[in-house]
């Protein structure tokens, strides 16, 4: 009878490492690994509103010193680490600033935005529609402006100008607050929709009247400027196809004019066509409150001037805040440029001052 030979001693080796591989392939199918831990992250948020997130997006605190812009990790991982660091789950705290108390988002005082066109409002010329006192006494100003009264603190009215010539200035323009005044430049393409959409928009709306200065070209100025030197009636009929570039607005401004706004005569002519046609009228020379007065026109000068030239507009905007005074209305003109419409819109998300129209700086007769 033949014997079956005992198993060598690599047989058994071999077959003891293939039964842990195994054990090994079921205890890890079987048994759960253990939970990883979790990862606390505490962040302190920051208490500016982005200055592009959309109206009305709410502060979380009291504003910050200018170096606590960003979120700051206050203890516990970084949450880049939290987040790589396994299956863990990331738990994230917002932390109360200290020494800062949440408050409310601020909100403007209750404002009624421009009314629709009204034909009642309008009549007709040679040039088109142009803006003109109703039979029943209603004046576009009355009918168009954007009605907000100033609050009992320090209040500011912006205008922002020339707009309508570079298309994606004007947009950047159009997204804003409406608290903040447009003003427009008569030779904007599209001008009618161009003012309709910020009417729409709760915009109060102005166009400019390019006016002849000392030291630039007429030229510079385009064809329909009105110049000291040009006698009445050309003067008059270049005024007559300004007016008539939209059918409803409440208010008109100079573009430069220093020297048009001095001649006495000049003006006296244009703010009688001003008060025909029911119009407000913002002045940036200081020069302009004579003739408004006497014809009765409602009128505001400017406070201020912030043009491409200062260099710095959000350093401007601060200092017209600093030096406005409760229990009035003070008003700023900024002409358009990618660096203004960026400090206003950092303006307004700061709860410097309170801003309201331009029209609520404007003295009725």
């Amino acid at each position: 009878m033949r014997r079956t030979p005992p198993p060598s001693r690599l047989r058994i080796a071999w077959a003891l490492l293939i039964l842990g591989v195994l054990g090994l392939v079921l205890a890890a199918v079987l048994v759960p690994p253990p939970a990883a831990p979790d990862r606390s992250v505490d962040l302190a948020l920051p208490t500016r509103p982005d200055p592009y997130a959309p109206t009305g997006s709410a502060m979380i605190a009291e504003p910050m010193p200018e170096d606590d812009e960003l979120p700051i990790v206050v203890r516990g991982a970084e949450p880049e680490e939290a987040a790589s660091d396994g299956p863990g789950e990331v738990v994230i705290s917002v932390l109360d600033t200290p020494g800062r108390t949440p408050r409310a988002p601020h909100e403007g005082n209750p404002a009624t935005p421009p009314a629709a066109p009204d034909p009642g409002l309008t009549r007709s010329t040679p040039d088109g529609p142009v803006p003109a006192r109703g039979a029943d006494g209603r004046t576009p100003f009355e009918a168009y402006r954007r009605t907000q009264k100033a609050g009992e603190g320090a209040s500011l009215g912006v205008v922002l100008s020339g707009l309508g010539l570079d298309p994606a200035l004007t947009e950047r323009a159009l997204a804003l607050p409406p608290e903040v005044s447009l003003a427009f430049a008569p030779y904007a393409r599209g001008l009618p929709s161009l003012i309709e959409r910020a009417r729409s928009a709760g915009h109060e709306v102005l166009i400019e009247l390019p006016m002849s200065t000392p030291g630039v070209a007429p030229a510079a100025l385009g064809p329909a400027a009105l110049s000291a030197e040009r006698d009445a009636r050309g003067n008059d009929r270049r005024l007559a196809w300004l007016l008539a570039r939209a059918p409803a607005y409440p208010m008109v401004t100079n573009y430069l004019g220093a020297g048009f706004s001095r001649d006495e005569a000049a003006m006296g002519r244009l703010m009688a066509r001003v008060a025909e046609a029911g119009l407000g009228y913002v002045d940036d020379t200081g020069a302009a409150a004579g003739a408004a007065r006497i014809a009765g026109v409602p009128y505001a000068a400017t406070d201020r001037l912030i043009t491409p030239e200062d260099g710095n507009p959000a350093a401007a905007l601060r200092a017209a805040a600093a030096a406005a005074r409760p229990g009035r209305v003070s008003l700023v003109k900024v002409y358009a440029s990618d660096d203004a419409v960026t400090a206003i819109e950092r303006f307004l998300a700061e709860p410097r001052v309170g801003v309201v129209p331009a029209s609520s700086a404007v003295r009725t007769q």
